[in-house]
C-alpha cells in the first residue's frame, strides 16, 4: 500500500517549523545556568563525536548538533510503521525531499497512537517508537535534544555517526539501503571513535564491541524468523489461514529465543524484553529496514582493508546506482 497525504504533508512542515522555533544556539543553553554540569559535559562529548565524524570520517556535518531542543525528556519525534498481517507487504509513504518511505514521523504521541488506530482498525500490524534524532538532510540543522544527555557515549557516537551518514550517503526511494548503510557506518564509525579516544583495548570499547555482537546474535534470529514467516505467507494459503498459522511460529520464536538465543549473548539481561514482546510483521520489518543484512557493507569495508573513506567513496557510488546493494558487490575492490 502507498499513500501520499498532503494534509500530513503541511502538519511534517508546520510541526518542524514549530520544533525549529524551540531550537536554541548551543552557546546560550551552555551558558544560561539551565543545564547540569553532567548535562554541559555531555554536550561536550557530543560536540567531540560531531568534530571526529567531520574531521575522522568526512561525514557531511553541516550545522547539526550546533543547537539544543529541550524535549523535557519525550522522544524528539515518533515513528510509526505498518505491515500487511498476511505478508511482508509494508505501508508506504510518498513527500518531497525523501521520497517514498515505509514510516511516517509524528511530533506528538497522541497524534501518532491516533494514526496508528486508524490502521489497526484497517487489518494492518504495527510499530510506533520515541527516536532522540532523525535526519532532515539538511534542510535544518539536527538538534541535540534532552533525550541524548542521558545517553552512554557509545550509544551517541553510534547515534550521531549514523544520522550524518543520511546527510552523507542517501539513494532516494530506498530506504531498506539508506538505513543499512547508516547503521553499518554508525557502527564502525561509533568503534573508531571510542578506539582512538581510550584505546582499542579500553573496557568502553570492549563492551561496545560485545554490544554490536549482541546485536548481531538478535538479528541472525530476527533474520532465520523473516526468512521461516515469509516461506509461510508464500505458501497456497488463504489469506486468513497464514494470519491464525502465522501465531504458532510467532510462539515458537518467543521460545527459541529464550532458550537459544540469550545464553549466546554477552549481556542477555539488555534483551530481556524480547521475550514478552509482541511480535508482527511492522516490528520485523522495521529491525530489517536498519540491521537485518549488513554483510555487502562488511564485504567491502573489509575489501578496502577497512580503509573508511575508499568505502565511504563506494557507499556514495551505490547510492547513485539503481540497485545499491548489487553495486556495492561489484565495486568492492579486491584485497
Amino acid at each position: 500500500m502507498g499513500c501520499s497525504d498532503p494534509g500530513y504533508a503541511l502538519y511534517a512542515v508546520s510541526g518542524q517549523l514549530a520544533l525549529a522555533s524551540r531550537i536554541q544556539p548551543l552557546p546560550v543553553v551552555m551558558n544560561d545556568g539551565s543545564l547540569s554540569e553532567d548535562q554541559r559535559a555531555k554536550i561536550e562529548e557530543i560536540l567531540q563525536i560531531r568534530d571526529f565524524a567531520a574531521s575522522e570520517l568526512h561525514l557531511n556535518v553541516g550545522n547539526n548538533y550546533t543547537v539544543y531542543l529541550d524535549t523535557g525528556g519525550a522522544p524528539i519525534a515518533y515513528n510509526l510503521s505498518a505491515s500487511a498481517k498476511d505478508s511482508f507487504t509494508p505501508v508506504t509513504w510518498t513527500f518531497p525531499f525523501t521520497g517514498t518511505i515505509p514510516y511516517i514521523g509524528f511530533f506528538h504521541e497522541a497524534e501518532a497512537r491516533a494514526y496508528q488506530g486508524r490502521l489497526v482498525e484497517q487489518g494492518y500490524d504495527t510499530v510506533l517508537y520515541g527516536v532522540e534524532s532523525y535526519s532532515t538532510l539538511g534542510l535544518f540543522p539536527d538538534p541535540i535534544s534532552t533525550t541524548m544527555l542521558t545517553r552512554s557515549e557509545a550509544f551517541l557516537a553510534d547515534l550521531i555517526i549514523h544520522e550524518l551518514t543520511h546527510n552523507t550517503v542517501w539513494c532516494d526511494n530506498n530506504t531498506d539501503f539508506n538505513e543499512n548503510a547508516a547503521s553499518f557506518v554508525g557502527r564502525v564509525g561509533a568503534l573508531r571513535y571510542l578506539s582512538r579516544k581510550y584505546g582499542p583495548d579500553a573496557p568502553v570499547v570492549i563492551k561496545a564491541r560485545q554490544g554490536y555482537e549482541d546485536g548481531d546474535v538478535y538479528e541472525s534470529f530476527l533474520n532465520d524468523l523473516y526468512l521461516r514467516l515469509q516461506n509461510f505467507y508464500a505458501s497456497d494459503l488463504s489469506s486468513e489461514q497464514k494470519i491464525a498459522g502465522r501465531a504458532d511460529i510467532f510462539a515458537d520464536a518467543q521460545r527459541r529465543f529464550t532458550e537459544e538465543v540469550l545464553p549466546q549473548m554477552h549481556d542477555p539481561a539488555s534483551y530481556e524484553w524480547v521475550r514478552d514482546l509482541e511480535l508482527n510483521n511492522a516490528w520485523i520489518l522495521v529491525n530489517a529496514r536498519y540491521n537485518m543484512d549488513l554483510s555487502a557493507f562488511q564485504a567491502v569495508y573489509d575489501a578496502t582493508g577497512q580503509d573508511f573513506d575508499a568505502m565511504l567513496r563506494i557507499l556514495l557510488d551505490a547510492a547513485a546506482s539503481d540497485d545499491p546493494v548489487a553495486c556495492l558487490r561489484s565495486l568492492a575492490p579486491q584485497p
